[in-house]
């Protein structure tokens, strides 16, 4: 009885207890590419799972639109739905401003995503809120407004990779190749395993001539996220 791959685990091999007229062809032990298939995102309109239907409050309207918009979910509708709400109720809570402020970038309009990261800043004025609005500066090339920000991030919180991370890429922007370099060393020492951060500090290794660096760091960032866009 031949021994061979089998077609769902294809890294194990079985001995195959069919009998049959005449001997498959080809080799039945060579290796068999291993194919991983993503399930199709659900993109369409959020509804409660329990209980079917929600109590008619400001916050459960609130709840419900910024699910819309959660991980691009049903931007279409869910943008103007959340954007109406929050015009209607002024909730105090930042995190509804910020899931407007992240739908509006999802949807490739950052400008109109910044007066959101800025109240959600304002309503809660943590580093982390600092950090998602001067990222959202930086990607409507708001220079140096995103600079002043992170500036005021890493000072809040000197020991939050990601404030160093985008600062450092903000000055590269500005011209200022130095202070982006030890910026972004300051950011992978604090994480090593964030790819961005990497392959952003190799982009400006190499922008300041240290090619071996930038060869190293490149490499980090394939290492952590294989088919990560490293190079210059």
């Amino acid at each position: 009885m031949p021994k061979r791959r089998t077609d769902d685990v294809v890294h194990v091999v079985m001995t195959d207890h069919l009998i049959q007229r005449q001997k498959q062809a080809g080799d039945l032990l060579a290796p068999i590419p291993e194919v991983i298939e993503s399930p199709a995102e659900y993109q369409s309109v959020i509804v409660p799972y329990y209980p079917a239907r929600l109590a008619d409050t400001p916050e459960n309207a609130l709840y419900t639109a910024a699910a819309q918009v959660r991980y691009r979910r049903n931007l279409t509708e869910g943008i103007p739905r959340l954007e109406n709400l929050l015009e209607r109720y002024h909730p105090a809570q930042a995190g509804f401003y910020a899931e407007l402020g992240q739908a509006y970038g999802a949807a490739g309009n950052w400008s109109k995503a910044v007066p959101y990261f800025e109240e959600a800043a304002r309503r809660e004025a943590t580093a982390y809120r600092l950090v998602q609005l001067g990222n959202a500066l930086m990607e409507s090339r708001q220079l140096p407004q995103a600079q002043e920000v992170l500036r005021r991030a890493t000072a809040m919180a000197p020991d939050e990779p990601s404030a160093w991370a985008i600062l450092g890429w903000v000055l590269w922007q500005l011209n200022n190749g130095a202070e982006a370099r030890a910026d972004l060393e300051r950011a992978v020492a604090l994480d090593p395993e964030v790819p961005e951060a990497q392959n952003n500090l190799a982009n400006v290794a190499w922008g300041t001539g240290d090619q071996a660096a930038a060869i190293q760091h490149f490499r980090e960032a394939l290492r952590i996220q294989p088919g990560s866009p490293s190079g210059v």
